[in-house]
């Protein structure tokens, strides 16, 4: 019987187009323009970055937290442009992308539904901690969550079944009693999968329909 409910967050609760316009506006406060092509110029460079680096530290099994691969990647583009330090851009990747970033339309609807129907919900999430908490505060759905598990915690990004097993832990359950729902398919499947626990892989985000559908299956 399936008791507890575990996200994604970017494409799942969160519509990365948002993440997109959330990139571009620092990038923007950076340079200290608002010309458009060349805002999108850097951002495509600094996403290529962050691809490449976040790529190779997965094969390696390494990990670094996230903003901290987003601040090398920017500080390699822009070179001597970049006028912040570590500390600075970090205060300024949580105020903007919590700031900016947008749940998906249904995002609340399914997570009260749910919550109306007894199921204890998490999240799984590659994002950094204190970002992630922030985010899910000014969103206004924190209080929808028993348990939060950042890559950060178990320093390792998914597909790596670690983030997992710790919800699994914290929350004191078999993994048959777990679904989890992301979007990617590599990566939110092979995780959970590793330990038993059913994946779903949605598109679009995450709405009441979808669950219901989910549900549904899940008592066939």
């Amino acid at each position: 019987m399936i008791k507890v409910i575990l996200f994604d967050v970017s494409g799942t609760l969160i519509d990365p187009e948002s993440s997109e316009r959330a990139h571009k506006l620092i990038i923007s406060k950076i340079l200290e323009t608002y010309d458009e092509s060349i805002i999108s110029e850097v951002f495509e460079k600094f996403n290529t970055k962050v691809s490449e680096i976040f790529n190779k530290m997965s094969s390696e099994g390494s990990y670094l937290e996230y903003y901290r691969i987003c601040y090398r990647a920017l500080k390699d583009v822009l070179g001597s442009r970049m006028r912040l330090d570590e500390k600075e851009y970090k205060r300024m990747y949580i105020e903007t992308l919590s700031d900016v970033e947008m749940l998906f339309p249904g995002v609340k609807e399914a997570l009260k539904y749910l919550k109306e129907r007894g199921y204890t919900l998490g999240v799984i999430t590659d994002g950094d901690r204190d970002y992630t908490e922030t985010l899910l505060e000014r969103k206004g759905i924190k209080h929808f969550f028993d348990v939060i598990v950042s890559a950060e915690d178990v320093r390792k990004y998914k597909p790596s079944k670690e983030p997992f097993l710790k919800a699994l832990k914290v929350l004191d359950i078999n993994p048959e009693q777990a679904l989890y729902i992301g979007d990617n398919p590599v990566k939110d499947k092979r995780g959970p999968e590793l330990l038993g626990i059913r994946a779903y892989i949605v598109e679009n985000g995450v709405t009441k329909d979808k669950i219901i559908k989910i549900l549904g299956e899940e008592h066939e």
